[in-house]
């Protein structure tokens, strides 16, 4: 994944400086994409955690590739991400790295960070019972937090939603009233975040969804506020 190629073309990166909400943002297990200067390749992370104003620490992907020649500390990096729509990146350098018992790479938290929202479609926020079907077709209730013609964001309470991983495939069910009935959704988790009790999947659809976005605006009464 590439997260230039997903930044919509006349679309400019805007710097700001970074708060605390970078903490925020940086969940654990938020898959990011390292780069170290001068080499172009990159290799996937996952974040391990973040202290604000201090440093960050990400656990290299070693199954995807690992980093292109083993990270030295006073090295420069790129990280890039996309979050909820939004690609982020920034500048760092090494602090620390551990290779025993598992790679990872400690880093300077940056002091700026780049973002643009690459989101083309709105998002409907909304609390709809779902039934989430994975790849090993067992099915599990969830809620529905959120959905666009292309993706959507869903809660589950069940211990075994903790199990998934990102670039796993699931199938999600919605009940609509008559005469809609049951509408199946195909797509793969992008993202999993633990928020409270709850373990909450970013969906990407295999195909969008547009005329079941528009019945549930109709079914919302959305525009009755907008």
């Amino acid at each position: 994944m590439n997260t230039q190629q997903e930044v919509t073309q006349g679309q400019a990166m805007v710097e700001q400086p970074v708060s605390h909400e970078l903490a925020a943002v940086l969940a654990g297990g938020t898959r990011v994409y390292v780069q170290i200067r001068p080499y172009e390749a990159r290799f996937e992370a996952s974040v391990l955690g973040c202290v604000a104003d201090r440093y960050l620490i990400f656990r290299a992907d070693g199954t995807r590739g690992g980093p292109p020649v083993p990270p030295r500390v006073g090295d420069n990096i790129v990280v890039r991400f996309l979050v909820e729509g939004v690609a982020y990146g920034f500048n760092s350098s090494i602090m620390h790295t551990i290779s025993v018992p598992e790679p990872l790479i400690f880093m300077q938290y940056p002091a700026t960070i780049t973002r643009v929202s690459v989101r083309q479609h709105q998002r409907l926020p909304c609390r709809l019972p779902c039934v989430v079907t994975g790849d090993n077709g067992e099915k599990e209730t969830a809620l529905l937090l959120d959905i666009s013609e292309q993706g959507a964001k869903v809660a589950c309470r069940n211990p075994s939603a903790g199990q998934r991983s990102a670039g796993m495939a699931v199938g999600l069910e919605l009940a609509l009233p008559d005469p809609l009935g049951i509408q199946a959704l195909i797509g793969k988790i992008v993202r999993i975040t633990e928020q409270g009790k709850a373990n909450v999947a970013g969906v990407v659809f295999d195909q969008p969804y547009p005329e079941l976005l528009a019945n549930l605006y109709t079914i919302l009464c959305i525009d009755q506020f907008i």
